[in-house]
């Protein structure tokens, strides 16, 4: 089961690796799916307090992509290809989860939108555009999210 499960991941890892490629080749820019959501953030936090708004480069609205297409595109198409590498693999089915886990990942989810103008891009950028370039950004990003997931599973094992 585990040389299966091997496969699987084998298989993810090098479509991830076309699609960002033909991502780069096409778009030129790396898979992303986030690079237009940073104005929600930005726009609560000039709502609550427009001067340090103002003065912060990250919560300019000036910063962020305003061509949502790419985005949005790739988004739909990686949602679209997960669910039919799933149902290839005959491993998809719907989990329903009690309302308890709906709150975490509703809270989860707000704080992850809140921290997407400070890493200065979606995690997806990090990991397939900066990882291969070596940029010191990427690898602080990813410290950061190891650091986040593994204080979110203690809090989801308390």
């Amino acid at each position: 089961m585990k040389r299966q499960k091997f496969k699987f991941l084998l298989i993810g890892g090098i479509a991830l690796a076309i699609l960002n490629c033909i991502s780069f080749f096409t778009l030129k820019q790396p898979i992303g799916i986030g690079g237009f959501m940073g104005w929600i953030p930005s726009a609560l936090v000039h709502t609550f307090n427009e001067a340090y708004a103002n003065s912060n480069m990250m919560f300019s609205f000036f910063y962020y992509e305003t061509d949502a297409a790419p985005c949005v595109g790739l988004g739909l198409s990686v949602i679209i290809g997960s669910f039919i590498y799933t149902l290839i693999v005959r491993r998809f089915k719907f989990r329903l989860y009690n309302p308890a886990m709906w709150i975490r990942g509703l809270i989860g989810g707000i704080l992850m939108g809140f921290s997407f103008p400070m890493m200065r891009g979606c995690n997806i950028i990090h990991i397939f555009g900066g990882l291969p370039q070596l940029a010191l950004s990427a690898f602080i990003a990813i410290a950061g999210m190891f650091v986040g997931a593994f204080i979110g599973r203690r809090i989801l094992l308390i």
